[in-house]
């Protein structure tokens, strides 16, 4: 007789004796039936309790619990396996493991994965790709969605970003290093944003972009690492046929800029500051980056002076030609030669840059009474309506610009002299002679704590540094090499003599970012796992859970354990 039968025999024959007591002890009928039942009841739930039904069981699919998915938790399927990755805030009777290979090694037939939450980490990715998934997400968090910025930009430049987020009636700030408010803006309907700021300092530096809802409650918060570079000292010739305000504070700006100017300002006839006549020694052309000319300066130049300096230009030179007030016709018949389409008009017009320079306030600026309808020239700054305000020709290897812009100074007034560098900074950098800058790799893309990141094009002693100083060897093969940074903060990738920066953020820095990254690469794997075709099933069976027979046992069981123990009723 196997055990079952036996254990079954013994049952029964204890219920009995139970039963046997019971009629002796109750007089009533209605006492001698109850606890008769509560017998057969406790007697029941005891075998069921040894050997449970068997339920059926899908042994080729696994149920799985990510970080941020325990609301989804409810609708997954029954009768599967159930597993949660680190993070993840599920029931302690769900099995954890810490990560996703793992549990496939723990569960070798798993096929299909239904996933609680609505995405999975990096480093399981890969192995769901031959699997097929099946999400069971909640809505998605407000924060940022994506995020592009300028990481690497150069010393009085205007380095912006660009985003999309997903919140109602939001705005978006960024703040500098020292948390001072530089730029703000409220989020399109698209839920599109864009922001500047000016790079000041060569350097490194951590920019916070902090998302606000409709009270101005922060909602999220991203770090923006920038590297500020020194860039080239430049050297410029500026001559002007008067003062202005214009190149006052255009040269303080070149100046704070680091750049070396050789400068003649015509105050009266025969009388100026600076030297004009060194400007056209043949060697401090070749020497100067670019040159600065307006039309009253253009116009004192001997003919000489100008194949001088259009040589000049055909070696490389940049050339900036200032338009302050309406030009002489033969300025204007020797500009348009240059490749210039030129009108003259009759007065200085208004012009609006909003747009163009992302001006949170409207600003009036003014432009010369010379309009550039066309020609060989490229617009290099228009306003709003599309007037051509700034524009460039080539010539041989160097570069002509005409500029109409009257009054740029106005963003100094204002106290956006960030902006107005960045302007100038942009156009200096469009015109002034080609120079060959120092080869460097791409910026490293931004990673979190605790995430892989592969980095390439390395040598064999190829090492980290730490934001904390601890140096990691690399494995390098095939000239890349995984790393697992366990720091936030500024790392440096040391290949030989080069050092660059990297920047790996917290685990809960930009965490909307990342989930939303997640949560788009799944969609795409469970995506191509529907185009597959789905096995066949691996049915089984495994026994129900205790715990609720336990539950069923123990009611009637403590019941008669009470009646055995309560005093006898008088016969």
């Amino acid at each position: 007789m196997s055990a079952p039968m036996l254990v079954a025999a013994a049952l029964a024959l204890a219920t009995l004796m139970v039963i046997w007591r019971s009629l002796r002890r109750e007089t009533g009928v209605k006492a001698r039936l109850l606890w008769s039942a509560m017998s057969l009841l406790a007697a029941a739930a005891f075998w069921l309790l040894l050997y449970p039904p068997q339920r059926a069981w899908r042994e080729d699919a696994l149920n799985v619990i990510v970080p941020g998915g325990d609301a989804a938790v409810s609708s997954l399927p029954s009768g599967q396996s159930i597993v949660a990755l680190p993070g993840a805030d599920a029931p302690a009777r769900v099995e954890r493991v810490p990560d996703l290979a793992t549990a496939l090694r723990r569960h070798p037939q798993v096929r299909e994965l239904d996933i609680a939450g609505d995405h999975l980490p990096l480093r399981d990715r890969s192995v769901a790709a031959a699997l097929r998934l099946r999400l069971h997400s909640a809505a998605e968090a407000p924060g940022f969605r994506d995020l592009h910025w300028t990481q690497r930009s150069a010393a009085g430049q205007q380095w912006f970003v660009v985003g999309g987020v997903s919140a109602e009636g939001a705005t978006v700030e960024l703040r500098d290093p020292a948390g001072a408010l530089v730029d703000a803006v409220a989020v399109e309907s698209g839920g599109r944003f864009s922001l500047s700021a000016p790079a000041r300092i060569a350097g490194l530096a951590r920019f916070e972009l902090n998302l606000l809802d409709a009270r101005k409650q922060r909602i999220d918060s991203a770090s923006l690492p920038l590297e500020v570079e020194s860039g080239i000292a430049l050297s410029a010739i500026v001559q002007a046929g008067a003062p202005s305000p214009e190149l006052k504070y255009w040269r303080r700006w070149a100046s704070d800029a680091g750049m070396r100017i050789d400068s003649h300002i015509a105050l009266s006839d025969g009388l100026g500051v600076g030297d004009a006549s060194a400007m056209f020694d043949p060697a401090a052309l070749a020497a100067a980056d670019f040159a600065v000319f307006d039309e009253r300066s253009w116009l004192a130049l001997a003919p000489a002076q100008k194949a001088t300096l259009l040589a000049a230009v055909d070696q490389g030179l940049g050339l900036l030609l200032r338009a302050s007030g309406p030009p002489d016709a033969g300025v204007l018949a020797e500009w348009s030669a240059l490749g210039f389409a030129l009108a003259s008009e009759g007065s200085a017009v208004s012009a609006s840059i909003d747009g163009a320079l992302s001006l949170r306030e409207h600003l009036d600026f003014r432009a010369a009474p010379l309009s550039i309808t066309g020609g060989s020239a490229a617009p290099l700054l228009s306003d709003d309506h599309g007037r051509v305000l700034i524009a460039a020709v080539s010539r041989g290897q160097g570069r002509i610009a005409l500029s109409t812009l009257l009054d740029s100074f106005q963003l100094v007034l204002r106290g956006d002299a960030g902006r107005y560098g960045g302007l100038w900074g942009r156009l200096i950098a469009e015109v002034a002679r080609p120079r060959q800058p120092a080869m460097r790799r791409s910026p490293i893309p931004v990673g979190w704590v605790g995430e892989r990141q592969v980095l390439c094009d390395l040598g064999d002693q190829a090492r980290v540094i730490s934001a904390s100083g601890a140096e990691t060897r690399l494995i390098v093969s095939e000239r890349c090499a995984a790393y697992w940074p366990e720091e936030a903060g500024w790392h440096r990738l040391a290949d030989g003599d080069a050092r660059e920066p990297f920047y790996v953020r917290a685990s809960g820095d930009a965490e909307s970012l990342r989930n939303h990254r997640d949560r788009v690469a799944t969609q795409a794997l469970a995506s191509a796992g529907e185009s597959t075709v789905a096995a066949s099933p691996v049915a089984g069976r495994r026994p129900m859970d205790r715990w609720p027979l336990l539950l069923l046992w123990l009611l009637p069981t403590a019941l008669l354990w009470w009646r055995e123990r309560r005093p006898l009723s008088p016969r």
